[in-house]
């Protein structure tokens, strides 16, 4: 799958994320353990482990299966988030993580939209999800908002190390192609 490097919409601009970015996402997000909560890693304790996912994301765009972008604000260039792309076949997978002070402000529904809205023309996606835990509402609105239909509840699926080490259930989302 080819990804374009970049994306915009009327405010953001999805870029490809490059290694020297492993300073604003260690200080900015990485740490911050309200936004990890309820994801499947735990906060970065040092910038090592920044540079380890940057070198795993690095190498997914190397190998064409994932693509992550880093989401900046276009009027400033300030760093809000990232959102990633994870090709499965014909099945795309979304997943996406902002700052806190970025949160409420529309940003990660402006982003999904972008990447969802993307990944709908391209002929060889037959489907698109991304996935949310229930204890999270504002994730499930912008998988929503965004144009993903919530589809069921998938019992004990997937492990969130901040909120549990058993498995939680998680929230699927999907759109597919009719």
């Amino acid at each position: 799958m080819n990804a374009p490097d970049q994306m915009e919409t009327d405010r953001l601009l999805l870029r490809k994320i490059r290694f020297e970015d492993a300073d604003w996402i260690f200080s900015r997000y990485a740490t911050d353990p309200s936004v990890s909560r309820y994801l499947r890693w735990q906060p970065h304790r040092s910038i090592s482990e920044t540079h380890q996912f940057l070198e795993e994301a690095l190498r997914g765009w190397k190998a064409g299966r994932a693509f992550t972008y880093i989401i900046e604000k276009r009027s400033s260039g300030e760093g809000v988030g990232t959102i990633d792309i994870r090709d499965q076949s014909s099945d795309l997978e979304i997943g996406y993580v902002l700052a806190q002070p970025f949160w409420g402000l529309g940003y990660a529904t402006e982003a999904a939209t972008a990447v969802i809205e993307w990944a709908k023309q391209q002929q060889d996606i037959h489907r698109i999800h991304a996935y949310c835990d229930p204890d999270n509402p504002a994730s499930s609105r912008v998988l929503e908002k965004a144009g993903l239909t919530f589809v069921k509840i998938l019992p004990h699926f997937g492990v969130h190390p901040n909120v549990s080490d058993e498995p939680r259930d998680i929230r699927l989302f999907e759109w597919h192609r009719a």
